[in-house]
Parts: C-alpha cells; sequence; structure tokens
C-alpha cells in the first residue's frame, strides 16, 4: 500500500513539474507578444506623478527587434517629461500586425509621438510596420476611415518635419498627399524650414502602377524640394522581391546631381518630370544626371540579399536604417571583399 501512494505522489509530482513548465512557456510567448509596454504609475491625489528630467539622453533608437513594444501613451510621456532634451530619434514598430492593429499604431503617431516631441529634436526617423505585408496594407487602406486617418497623420508629418535637419516618414503614409502638404506650406513656414535630408520610402514606386502616377510623384517631389531652402539631399525609394528604384537629388559645393537607380522603367525620359527638376536647381547651378539599371542580386529569388543588395546602393542609409544593422551590412560587405580578392589571389 506504501508502495502504491509513493508511486502516485511520483507520478503526480511529474505531471505537476510538466504543467508547470507547459505553462511557464505559454506564460513566456504571452509575455513576448503581449500588449504594448505602459506605465503603471499609481495616481495621488494631485493627479499621475511627473517623471525627473533626463537631459542627458542626447540620442534614442527603438529598433524593431522584439514584438512587443513600448505604448505610444507612455512612449510620449517619456518623450514629454523625461527626455526633455532629446535631439536623435529613431523609432520603429516590430511584429506582424493584424488590420485592426494598423489603425491603433496611425493614432499612436498622430494623438501621442507627434504631439510629444521636445523642441531640442532635430532628427526624426520613423520606420514602422516593415514586416506587414503589402497586400494587407491596401485591403486596410481602402475603407474611408483609413484614408481619412493615413492623410491626417500624412499632412501632420509635412507640417512637422519642417522643424528637423533630418528626416523620414513611415512608409505607409499616403506619400504623393504628403508631397502636397509640404509644397502647400506657407511662405512663412518655408522661410523657417530647416530640413536638409528627406528620404521617403513610397509605395508608389511599384512596377504594377502606370507611368502617370509615377510623373505625377516625381513633379509633386519637385515642386516640395522647391520649397526648402536649405535642401541638401532628397532621397525617394521603394524596393520589394524582383524590383528597386532610388531616385536621389543633391546640393554640394554648388553643383547639383540627380542620380536615377532602377530595375525597370526610365523616370528621366518624361519630359514633365525633368522640367520640374530643373526649376529646383539654383541659379546658375550646374546639374549632372546618372541613370543605372539593377542586374544581378537586385532579381534574386532570395529577398534578403536582394535588400542588402538594394540598401548598398542607397545615398542617404543612416535615414533608412539604423546604425547597428548598417554596421552588420559593412562587416558583411567587408568580409564578402576579402573572400573574393582571398579566392582570386
Amino acid at each position: 500500500m506504501l508502495e502504491y501512494w509513493n508511486e502516485t505522489w511520483t507520478r503526480d509530482k511529474k505531471y505537476r513539474q510538466c504543467e508547470r513548465i507547459r505553462f511557464t512557456e505559454v506564460g513566456a510567448r504571452q509575455h513576448y507578444r503581449a500588449k504594448p509596454l505602459a506605465f503603471t504609475l499609481s495616481s495621488t491625489g494631485e493627479g499621475a506623478p511627473v517623471l525627473p528630467q533626463t537631459p542627458i539622453v542626447k540620442r534614442l533608437m527603438l529598433r524593431s527587434m522584439w514584438s512587443r513594444r513600448i505604448g505610444f501613451p507612455s512612449l510620449g510621456k517619456l518623450l514629454r517629461e523625461s527626455f526633455v532634451a532629446l535631439e536623435w530619434l529613431r523609432y520603429e514598430t516590430a511584429g506582424k500586425f493584424l488590420p485592426e492593429h494598423h489603425e491603433l499604431i496611425r493614432c499612436g503617431f498622430q494623438n501621442h509621438l507627434l504631439a510629444s516631441l521636445p523642441t531640442s529634436l532635430t532628427v526624426l526617423l520613423l520606420n514602422d510596420c516593415r514586416r506587414l505585408q503589402r497586400d494587407t496594407v491596401e485591403k486596410i487602406n481602402t475603407t474611408d476611415l483609413a484614408v481619412h486617418s493615413t492623410r491626417r497623420l500624412s499632412r501632420s508629418l509635412a507640417q512637422a518635419c519642417r522643424q528637423f535637419s533630418e528626416f523620414s516618414p513611415p512608409w505607409h503614409i499616403d506619400a504623393l498627399y504628403f508631397l502636397h502638404n509640404l509644397k502647400a506650406a506657407p511662405q512663412l513656414q518655408r522661410d523657417r524650414c530647416r530640413l536638409q535630408l528627406l528620404s521617403i520610402n513610397s509605395a508608389v514606386l511599384r512596377p504594377d502602377l502606370p507611368e502617370e502616377i509615377w510623373v505625377d510623384f516625381f513633379v509633386c517631389a519637385a515642386k516640395a524640394a522647391r520649397t526648402l531652402p536649405q535642401l541638401r539631399s532628397i532621397e525617394l525609394w521603394h524596393t520589394g522581391r524582383g524590383f528597386g528604384y532610388i531616385f536621389q537629388y543633391t546640393l554640394e559645393n554648388g553643383r547639383a546631381t540627380i542620380i536615377w537607380s532602377s530595375s525597370g522603367l526610365d523616370i528621366w525620359q518624361f519630359q514633365e518630370v525633368r522640367e520640374a527638376w530643373s526649376r529646383v536647381l539654383p541659379t546658375g547651378c550646374p546639374l549632372d544626371v546618372d541613370r543605372g539599371f539593377f542586374t544581378g542580386e537586385i532579381r534574386t529569388d532570395t529577398e534578403s540579399v536582394a535588400k542588402r543588395f538594394f540598401w548598398r546602393n542607397l545615398g542617404l542609409p543612416q535615414l533608412c536604417r539604423d546604425p547597428i544593422t548598417a554596421a552588420e551590412f559593412e562587416a558583411e560587405a567587408l568580409a564578402s571583399r576579402q573572400w573574393s580578392q582571398h579566392g582570386t589571389a
């Protein structure tokens, strides 16, 4: 009898241990993909506590490495109360999101992030939902609410970006509407604009869209560039499986350069585009135009290889990817060159 109870107790103990491990794993997965992190500060009679100021923090980078992010209200509280002397901010949203989450992200940008930026900020780089499928975004943007929300965010970003020296908007915005609002700014805002470097990843640059949309986009971009008196470089780009496009305008040492690299369409062949960008040039400034086409790796079936090849050709890579990823790409490129030299030696 005693032996029976010992066996039963041992079996139950092993079962409880297995259940505890199983529930721990489930809890870890739930914690990993749980709701966004948020402050749970207890309110007092005088209201919620105010965070201490940390003016020593000058740069803040939130990478898209984890599926659990910081909630927009909490991030806004940090920017508004603690990081009062912040000069450089890069924000990336991680994970694959459901369509209903996309609207919350747009509202978070609009109502919390933009409204809480410190006046000391000079560089704002936004890269959200990069793992969200393109077809999902197209389904999301078909509703009237989504179109209104996206355009409202695009208009707010166009108004806010003039106070920064470097800016990159999130790719899911309406880039054409963003440029329309940028060029429609009053003269007083144009004179006070400090924007020097602008990088836009736009889904307009897709091979399945008609040429008329491409022409309208680049003409509108040229008109917007004319309203930026301190502009040194603007880059319009987009990449996907089997295609990539990069348009870069640079003004340096009294000389303007336009570089167009693509996997297909030559945008510089359209007269409207050439005339629009010729008006961007300062009086008497010479213009050099360099046109090239991607071959080889950009058309590979391996998406990661194609993106690495594409990103190495960007003119403003510091605006498109974070410093850690950039260092990883540089290390890979260096190792590849060394291996090639070793193989040919």
